[in-house]
């Protein structure tokens, strides 16, 4: 009769089944180990992804602003920490501002992933005279430009 690995009667043991407990929780430790880092590095991932989403934003509403470039790398020095880096555009209508942060996983041979957040603002128009975007350049005598777009002085 062929053997199915298990012992007979209970509690009799035979040499194929000598140090197979330890090898099979020797296994289990290192996949729980690998899944724990795994989902860990999900978690880093996900908490550079906002950090980073945050950092962009603030950064666009900067530049919008009108913000030279070292004030808006000190916003997103200060939110997406020291590693991030930050790229600018510019044109017309909108400016643009990208933020990107390695992530290093805590998994075997400490792989990296490069997170990223991409934020877009249009730029305030400041000064007397000036004209906020999407609003009309003409207002009726005796009235302010404010009032022409509705908006109660």
């Amino acid at each position: 009769m062929p053997s199915l690995g298990l012992a007979w009667p209970p509690g009799r043991r035979t040499a194929a089944d000598t140090g197979s407990v330890t090898a099979e929780l020797a296994v289990g430790m290192v996949s729980l180990v690998l899944v724990l880092g795994a989902v860990l590095g999900v978690v880093r991932a996900g908490q550079a992804q906002i950090a980073c989403t945050d950092a962009a934003r603030a950064a666009a509403r900067e530049v919008a602003r009108g913000a030279d470039e070292d004030r808006v790398a000190q916003v997103v020095t200060r939110l997406a920490g020291p590693d991030a880096r930050v790229t600018l555009g510019r044109d017309a209508e909108m400016v643009r501002v990208v933020v990107s942060r390695p992530v290093t996983l805590p998994l075997p041979g400490t792989p990296q992933a490069l997170v990223r957040a991409v934020a877009v603002g249009v730029p305030e128009t400041t000064g007397p005279g000036a004209t906020p975007p999407g609003s009309s350049s003409g207002s009726s005598p005796g009235k302010s430009p404010r009032a022409t777009d509705g908006v109660a002085p």
